[in-house]
């Protein structure tokens, strides 16, 4: 019944407004898609070479640690314990 209606009133539309319809039709699809397709997380959908190569990425920009001597550490924490 309302595809009817739905008819009647795009008979009476110029082109302009059948244009704007139209347009508003195309911006609403993508939406009912993502909407109805489960999303899956980047992760879940990458490969295991892309998910392993993401993490040497990742890796790759944390900060360096440097290493620090055993002694330096006793002394930090025997200060702390003080």
């Amino acid at each position: 019944m309302q595809m009817e209606k739905l008819k009647q009133k795009l008979d009476y539309l110029n082109e302009k407004q059948l244009q704007d319809v139209v347009a508003l039709m195309t911006s609403l699809e993508p939406k009912a898609r993502r909407s109805s397709a489960p999303e899956y997380p980047r992760w879940q959908r990458a490969s295991y070479t892309q998910r392993t190569q993401g993490l040497k990425q990742w890796m790759g920009s944390l900060p360096s640690i440097k290493e620090k001597s055993s002694t330096a550490v006793v002394s930090e924490s025997s200060q702390l314990c003080a």
